[in-house]
């Protein structure tokens, strides 16, 4: 499949890259061996997105580290930004079938963002993926693979969440909160 990925970082900074892999996550590992070499200067235009509006691949349950949390969310209100340790936004995005945007990696970095009162995905470092053709839109067949083993199981993506802490067989279960807006408010009580 032929992919198209987007770096957006705050302040209008963006880049381009394209690639052909068999997965999002190959599509990714891609771009991570060709980061240092893009040019993040292009005037690309971000479409609106807002966090809260993501869609999640996990429940309460599968958010393993409220600590993390707390300590990205001081990070944050210093002005600190969060990266993966090759420079890459740790927050990965796509546009899928639908046109609902799913955020496939990163999910305790936006929980992290939107409790420091950050709202659209163009203030915050994020990569976006889409299918190099003229919707972009990344077909529920090639998302599956965020399940991982379980992806064999999973018919209806939409339906699922994943918990890769429990067990194996209790990994993959019906999904309770839909959105990072939901997941984020059942979240918040919980971080200091």
């Amino acid at each position: 499949m032929r992919w198209k990925l987007t770096i957006s970082s705050p302040g209008g900074h963006r880049s381009e890259f394209r690639c052909v892999a068999s997965t999002l996550y190959q599509a990714v590992d891609k771009l991570r061996s060709a980061v240092h070499s893009l040019d993040l200067d292009q005037a690309l235009q971000l479409p609106h997105i807002e966090l809260r509006q993501l869609k999640n691949l996990h429940n309460q349950e599968g958010i393993k580290d409220i600590a993390q949390i707390a300590m990205m969310v001081h990070a944050l209100r210093a002005r600190q930004h969060i990266l993966e340790p090759s420079g890459l936004p740790n927050i990965k995005i796509l546009l899928d079938d639908a046109g609902d945007w799913l955020l496939f990696d990163g999910h305790h970095t936006v929980l992290a963002y939107l409790l420091a009162g950050y709202r659209e995905v163009n203030e915050v470092p994020c990569l976006i993926l889409y299918v190099d053709s003229v919707s972009g839109r990344v077909p529920s067949d090639a998302i599956r693979v965020v399940f991982g083993q379980h992806a064999k199981d999973v018919t209806n993506w939409r339906d699922f969440a994943i918990n890769w802490q429990a067990p194996v067989e209790n990994q993959l279960t019906s999904k309770k909160q839909q959105t990072m807006g939901e997941l984020v408010d059942v979240i918040r009580p919980f971080v200091q």
